[in-house]
């Protein structure tokens, strides 16, 4: 410490740097900080609130989306039917967290018990068994369980030492429930088409693109009714025909009728004017659906109006 002028200066005698040196009165009895710990307050201040602000979402998706199970969505259910996929989808509504299919802790679901559960004939059971026995469904002492090979499972991602880096989708159990009990029969072939798409489902605004890692909304690449079509083995001259079909699958969630896809078009002619929105209420896996939902304009089946901007 040194004065000069009638001011304190402090001198740093290996460096020669010279601080001038300011007399603070303060309260008696107040805490001082240095203004390095003044700045690990302040990012820890920002990680207390960034940690809420997750608890808070997390609160918010699991009262308004509720349970769910995952879908590893590289190339998923590429090596099935459509008809097939609504109805594992649906079966694995009934998955618990120990990769057992079961209606309750108690009872574990059985060969005998699909018909019954997938509301259909005893051929559908027939062909759907065909397709995904092995693959996607094993059966041991009698009881159901999901395959290894299938990349579908309950719980957390760490705890099955799976990367969090891969393309996951997470499934919505009782929307999922609704959505398979409200469609026809009839229609699921039009409803596996949907979850035969989730390879290509954006991950943070749950459209239909070809990078479904992108996060600014203006660089997606919306896929087009065409290439939709090219995907699922449609003819596209019928195109008009299919997109009727997907808007008119809905269920009911929080007691209104939504629908599962919106068609977004502005009007214009150009390919990123056209979205598919995908209801975030069946699949979601971002930061924010409530943002989806403004996007998709989700809005009540029943008032007769389709999306349209």
């Amino acid at each position: 410490m040194k004065e000069i002028d009638g001011k304190q200066y402090r001198i740093n005698t290996k460096t020669g740097e010279v601080t001038e040196m300011l007399t603070i009165t303060i309260p008696y009895g107040s805490k001082v900080r240095t203004p390095e710990q003044q700045e690990q307050a302040k990012k820890r201040a920002e990680f207390l609130k960034r940690r809420e602000e997750k608890a808070y979402y997390k609160r918010l998706v699991g009262k308004e989306l509720g349970h769910f199970y995952w879908i590893f969505a590289d190339n998923a259910f590429s090596d099935l039917t459509p008809q097939t996929v609504a109805k594992l989808v649906m079966l694995c509504t009934f998955l618990y967290y120990d990769d057992i299919f079961r209606k309750s802790l108690k009872t574990t679901i059985k060969k005998k018990d699909l018909q019954g559960i997938l509301n259909v004939s005893k051929k559908a059971v027939y062909d759907f068994w065909n397709e995904v026995n092995e693959k996607y469904i094993v059966e041991r002492d009698g009881h159901l369980g999901i395959s290894e090979n299938a990349n579908i499972f309950r719980g957390q991602l760490a705890k099955k030492q799976i990367p969090e880096v891969r393309h996951f989708q997470k499934a919505y159990i009782n929307a999922i429930r609704k959505l398979y009990r409200a469609t026809d029969i009839r229609k699921h072939k039009q409803l596996g088409y949907i979850f035969k798409m989730i390879p290509y489902l954006n991950l943070e605004y749950n459209i239909l693109c070809k990078d479904p890692f992108e996060q600014e909304i203006d660089s997606i690449m919306p896929l087009s009714i065409a290439e939709l079509c090219q995907l699922i083995n449609y003819n596209p001259t019928q195109s008009a025909r299919l997109i009727k079909e997907l808007q008119s699958l809905k269920f009911e969630h929080n007691h209104r009728q939504e629908y599962l896809l919106s068609y977004v078009d502005n009007g214009s002619d150009i390919p990123q004017s056209k979205m598919i929105f995908i209801n975030p209420h069946i699949l979601y896996n971002g930061s924010n659906f409530q943002k989806v939902e403004v996007l998709g304009a989700f809005c009540k089946a029943d008032s007769g109006k389709k999306s349209r901007h």
